[in-house]
């Protein structure tokens, strides 16, 4: 690992008006990235700016008044946007934010707004929790592209945010977050205002400019980082302020990169995940513990949270652990998290690439969502499932 980035960096977004060398190495995703994938990180910034303006726009829901609570439904990719939105709206509103990734749904109240979301509008679990959430007391909404979702809840008298993206439900991350901090701020539970919002995407989008393919290789940091997690298993460790991004940067991993990888979070992992750090201890071939830490550092935080990473970073290095600390600057909590969830989007890319990976198809996940109907269809209304067996011997 090169000394200069695998021990430390700082992911900071350059100013608005920085632009990439035309004299860069380019390289060909033609083969590796048919789908163009790469161009869909690239118009995050957009997206993110347009899905702020529709949500800003949306009146469906101009009648709630006093929410206290926001229950987001959904799974996957609509679910960490709603994870990203929360952590935003809680540092700096009393209304507290919880994302359910299940079809069981928490008991509501006359304060609490019921955010049902899916990219597809196909999603099973949100699906079959439509019913249920139709019953409960709050205010209700959709967020969705279409499909059963949209037309189910015209069907219950739901109103519906639709909006119109072509790609991959990870890849729509701006419309997960920002339409729903958009409707957030149209109802008066949670005040910013656009200049900050305009801001922190003119610093994401400089941040973009960056980790381009078209960037010079040798200073983008996030291909740098993704040549060095080749053969490694990625552990993501974040500061408080940037779990939701320490979350998108696991689910980025498995998806994009086919990658193992697994989050954490401080000062959580101070309390349980050090103790297997500094138990293991130097001298071991890296080949048999091949792990790579990334330590995501919020630097608006303080001090306190950064002595913690400063802690841990300390510990991984006597243990003979790789680590790279991935330090974010921004002008608000809003923009270090979309930063966050970029460079993350961008190393699973580019590890896809590094890697001879498609980073677009997830055939896993589509064949196993067949085979659980499939297998649900066979338990039928009366039917408990099979006693558990090791996975083996199935």
């Amino acid at each position: 690992m090169s000394p200069d980035f695998a021990r430390s960096t700082v992911l900071d977004a350059p100013t608005p008006t920085d632009s990439t060398d035309d004299d860069s190495e380019q390289f060909n995703l033609d083969q590796t990235d048919p789908s163009g994938l790469w161009r869909r990180l690239v118009d995050f910034p957009q997206q993110a700016a347009h899905a702020w303006q529709m949500g800003t726009r949306w009146t469906g829901i101009d009648h709630a008044v006093g929410i206290r609570r926001v229950l987001v439904i959904g799974m996957g990719g609509s679910a960490i946007g709603g994870q990203i939105a929360g952590q935003v709206v809680e540092r700096r509103s009393p209304v507290a934010m919880e994302v359910v990734r299940d079809s069981d749904i928490p008991e509501s109240d006359d304060g609490t707004l019921i955010v049902v979301a899916s990219f597809s509008g196909e999603t099973e679990e949100v699906l079959s929790a439509l019913p249920t959430i139709a019953t409960r007391p709050g205010v209700k909404m959709v967020i969705t592209r279409g499909g059963t979702l949209a037309r189910e809840a015209a069907a219950l008298d739901i109103p519906a945010l639709i909006y119109t993206y072509e790609g991959e439900p990870r890849s729509a991350l701006g419309y997960g977050a920002m339409l729903l901090l958009g409707v957030l701020r149209r109802i008066g539970a949670f005040d910013v205002q656009d200049a900050e919002v305009e801001r922190a995407l003119a610093e994401v989008e400089a941040s973009c400019l960056r980790y381009h393919p078209d960037a010079d290789p040798e200073t983008n940091p996030t291909r740098s980082l993704a040549r060095q997690l080749r053969h490694r298993i990625p552990v993501v460790m974040a500061d408080a302020s940037l779990q939701g991004a320490a979350a998108r940067w696991q689910t980025q991993l498995n998806e994009n990169s086919k990658r193992w990888a697994f989050p954490g979070t401080l000062p959580e992992a101070l309390h349980n995940f050090v103790e297997a750090v500094g138990a293991r201890g130097a001298g071991s071939e890296v080949d048999d513990y091949p792990f790579h830490v990334i330590l995501l550092e919020d630097q608006t935080r303080t001090n306190r949270a950064r002595a913690r990473i400063d802690a841990l970073q300390e510990l991984l290095s006597d243990s003979g652990i790789e680590w790279t600390r991935v330090a974010l600057r921004g002008s608000s909590q809003l923009s270090v998290l979309l930063q966050a969830c970029l460079a993350g989007d961008w190393v699973s890319y580019y590890l896809a690439v590094e890697e001879g990976i498609d980073p677009s198809p997830v055939p896993y996940i589509s064949g196993l969502k067949q085979r659980v109907a499939q297998i649900g269809a066979n338990y039928g209304a009366d039917r408990r499932p099979p006693s558990l067996v090791p996975s083996g011997n199935r």
